[in-house]
């Protein structure tokens, strides 16, 4: 299977992935659900599904939701946590469902690692005529008041940042829905944008940051540095628990027959 080197990272952080990263807004859920005439007994694929943040909310909502995730580590987490659901080993390049099997593919914080033609296709191939693609992501709120140590904190995450991979490249900018509005396969997406507040403890918010594929990537040594420094930021401003601000942004494109 191919995953993006840095993607693979996540590999040796499942856990603190499931600790740190927070779930999505079900509003998302249930407007893209509007969006594409989807009801309690809708079949959808979780594309990409990580430790399963995503997939509880979509098997809450819907009668029968299958998860694919490349990553064992990752997929054990999802397993644990969800035994009812359908875990399967794949890729968004070859996703192993036959044609037409799903109305809906979803995918959280994840399309940048696989924003390609070939992805596209193969998601295409899998989507009932008619159906879509949903994009989710969770993200800080940027216009949100920023507090002295979160100032601090990327100072330090900074010194230890390493050349970004493409995938994560493709997150910030945003060059991933250039890929998807210039699919022939795809019309141009809705979009729509949910605030909540993620809750953490200090331990919970050092899980978030090591979670980070940038971080989880630097050799092993270097990575207890960056998670030390870290720490003594958090400890010296005696944060010990916040409230994030934070919005579930949601896109939804109907696949072209």
């Amino acid at each position: 299977m191919t995953v993006d080197p840095q993607a693979q990272a996540f590999a040796r952080v499942a856990d603190a992935y499931e600790r740190g990263r927070p779930t999505y807004v079900p509003a998302a859920v249930e407007w893209a659900a509007g969006r594409l005439g989807l009801d309690e007994d809708s079949r959808v694929l979780d594309l990409a599904a990580g430790t399963g943040k995503l997939t509880e909310l979509l098997a809450d909502r819907f009668g029968d939701v299958v998860a694919v995730e490349p990553l064992d580590e990752m997929r054990r987490v999802l397993e644990q946590k969800l035994p009812g659901v359908m875990a399967l080993a794949g890729t968004a390049q070859a996703i192993p469902l036959p044609d037409d099997a799903v109305p809906a593919v979803f995918t959280g914080s994840a399309f940048h690692w696989f924003a390609t033609a070939e992805a596209l296709a193969e998601i295409h191939r899998v989507l009932a005529p008619g159906g879509g693609l949903v994009l989710l992501w969770n993200r800080p709120d940027r216009t949100a008041p920023r507090q002295p140590w979160q100032d601090e904190l990327t100072e330090v995450t900074d010194r230890h940042r390493v050349a970004e991979a493409p995938g994560t490249r493709l997150g910030r900018s945003g060059a991933w829905k250039d890929v998807l509005d210039e699919s022939p396969l795809f019309g141009l997406a809705e979009e729509a944008s949910f605030p909540f507040e993620h809750r953490l403890t200090r331990d919970q918010l050092v899980d978030q940051l090591a979670s980070r594929s940038w971080l989880a990537a630097l050799p092993p040594a270097a990575f207890e540095r960056a998670l030390a420094d870290i720490r003594r930021v958090l400890e010296a401003r005696g944060v010990d628990s916040v409230e994030l601000p934070y919005r579930t942004e949601v896109y939804c494109s109907t696949a072209v027959a």
